[in-house]
């Protein structure tokens, strides 16, 4: 598992978490579109073979802990680690560390971001999405 914890100016981080004390639906809203983004990027990084592990991501619903919001993130074919830790082999599409890869490249900065996103759900009223664009619950794989 990848812990993420994203920095950012104060401001931001200010304004983050006044906003998850008083409308945790909408930091969870940001956090559920963050994790969508760093699974898109870590599917267009990941080796495709049969395309079974591509399709085996998921993304979770936002569960709270306390004060935080956590999403999971990741893939349920059995063979994803091996997959994914295999520095040493060379693929025709897609590299190993896919999923770390994206991780460190699509959270640098993203705190205001989260900001952003969170209050223009507040914006729109909008309520919690039920689903995302990625399966909650990881497919098992071969």
């Amino acid at each position: 598992m990848i812990k993420i914890r994203v920095t950012g100016s104060d401001r931001a981080r200010r304004k983050l978490k006044k906003l998850a004390k008083t409308t945790p639906d909408a930091v969870a809203y940001a956090m559920m579109k963050f994790g969508e983004i760093i699974m898109d990027a870590s599917v267009d990084r990941t080796p495709v073979a049969t395309g079974e592990l591509r399709d085996s991501a998921y993304v979770s619903p936002p569960m709270r802990r306390g004060f935080f919001q956590l999403v999971e993130l990741g893939y349920g074919a059995d063979y994803a680690p091996e997959v994914h830790e295999k520095t040493e082999k060379s693929y025709r599409s897609g590299e190993p560390k896919f999923l770390q890869k994206a991780v460190m490249t699509e959270a640098r900065g993203q705190l205001g971001q989260l900001a952003v996103w969170a209050t223009a759900y507040i914006k729109r009223n909008a309520s919690a999405p039920s689903r995302g664009k990625y399966p909650a619950r990881p497919k098992g794989g071969s």
